[in-house]
């Protein structure tokens, strides 16, 4: 690397640094203040609050990487442009592209280890802040919940028409039963089914014996009241279906949907394909981010200084998360591919970018 480039991505990535740790204490302060009612009622210890938090960290920091990277971009280059740093080393026969490209490597590797933290660290440290119960809440919720469906503990599939909290009652419960190897065995029909403290007591039961490749093999086998192998418990029912996909590694979304597609469920087949291109997408808008605005950034303004860059820093990432928004719900629609709908934002923002470099050179 250049002496150039180290003066350039240093500048940025010390500035990224900065803004970053800036972002993730605002956001720990927000969230405090928002529970200070909560956390004074329920008695918490400092040290749990402490620990809360701090296993809070690596989440907050992906979430907020992309935008930081892309203030601390425009920032620096800001500055350099008012001291007429641009200008030299563009009149000093240095090209956009060389100067872009360091840049640009840099959003890839900080990419790179968004995504790392996204798939091996947030899940874990995730699990262990919700395991600190900073409020104490342990009754359940008494709204009934609607359309549930997620998979449980042992790799069953659970379609839930009505979870009703207060009851500890499932209505128009449908499961798929899983061999261990991804195919299924068993599907499994209820009316209802309570929970008694220690099992599931179901009503009108229905069991099919499926193929590999979903077909019935058997006849049915009714029961008008029987136990049924639930695994999770009613306060374990309403955290799996809360829990969505967003704390999932990508290896584990992919296993699910293989596992639909053996059952034929298309809405939620395209939900897995949508979360998981979504999930990729959204760790390498560090580069698409930043390859969208270097060409603004380059042009040689004599009068822009930094902070005056900083305001287009957040209306360049307001329209990104604005196309990103829109396109992620036109595909949950069906309206747009699953896959296309996670990349518009960044493939506008990539060629938006080439473009205007082409037209700096």
């Amino acid at each position: 690397m250049r002496i150039l480039d180290k003066y350039i991505v240093l500048r940025i990535f010390k500035s990224y640094l900065f803004i970053l740790i800036a972002f993730s204490f605002l956001y720990v302060i927000s969230d405090v203040f928002s529970l200070l009612d909560e956390l004074l009622k329920s008695g918490v210890h400092l040290s749990s609050i402490l620990r809360y938090y701090g296993y809070s960290i690596p989440f907050i920091v992906v979430k907020v990487s992309s935008f930081s990277l892309l203030i601390s971009c425009l920032y620096i280059l800001g500055v350099l442009n008012k001291t007429n740093e641009i200008l030299a080393i563009r009149a000093s026969g240095v090209s956009i592209v060389n100067l872009s490209s360091s840049i640009v490597t840099l959003a890839a590797v900080i990419a790179t280890a968004s995504l790392y933290l996204q798939e091996r660290v947030v899940p874990f440290t995730q699990k262990k802040a919700q395991d600190i119960n900073l409020t104490r809440q342990t009754s359940l919720p008494r709204e009934q919940m609607h359309n549930l469906a997620f998979m449980g503990k042992n790799g069953t599939i659970y379609f839930i028409g009505t979870f009703d909290p207060a009851a500890q009652t499932l209505y128009r419960l449908t499961l798929f039963e899983h061999n261990g190897q991804g195919q299924v065995i068993r599907k499994v029909v209820a009316q209802e089914a309570a929970f008694n403290g220690a099992d599931w007591e179901a009503k009108g039961i229905m069991r099919y014996d499926v193929d590999t490749e979903g077909r019935i093999v058997a006849l049915p086998q009714y029961a008008e009241r029987d136990s049924i192998d639930i695994a999770e418990k009613p306060n374990e029912v309403i955290a799996r279906s809360k829990e969505g996909y967003e704390l999932m590694p990508i290896k584990e979304m992919r296993k699910q949907l293989k596992q639909f597609m053996s059952i034929g469920t298309q809405g939620m087949r395209i939900t897995l394909r949508l979360e998981i291109q979504k999930k990729i997408a959204e760790a390498f808008n560090h580069i698409f981010l930043i390859l969208g605005t270097l060409p603004f950034a380059l042009k040689i303004r004599r009068r822009h200084i930094g902070f005056s860059l900083m305001g287009t820093a957040i209306i360049f990432g307001l329209c990104y998360y604005v196309i990103f928004s829109i396109t992620i719900a036109l595909g949950k629609s069906g309206v747009l591919p699953p896959g296309l709908s996670a990349w518009i934002a960044n493939i506008f923002f990539g060629v938006s970018g080439i473009v205007g470099l082409a037209d700096l050179r």
